[in-house]
């Protein structure tokens, strides 16, 4: 293999396989856990604007 291709492994999270454990709507809509969603995407942001 070519050492700069770029290979998927199982490890990467942009090729990771779906995940069969979902959810339900009430754990993921749970206020604390919206609270922690939103501060990562505030996060994220902060990030891409320093870029």
């Amino acid at each position: 293999m070519h050492p700069t291709s770029v290979r998927a492994t199982h490890s990467d999270p942009l090729f990771s396989p779906p995940r069969p454990d979902f959810r339900p709507d009430s754990q993921i809509f749970d206020p604390d856990n919206l609270e922690r969603m939103f501060c990562r995407l505030k996060v994220w942001k902060q990030l891409v604007l320093q870029l």
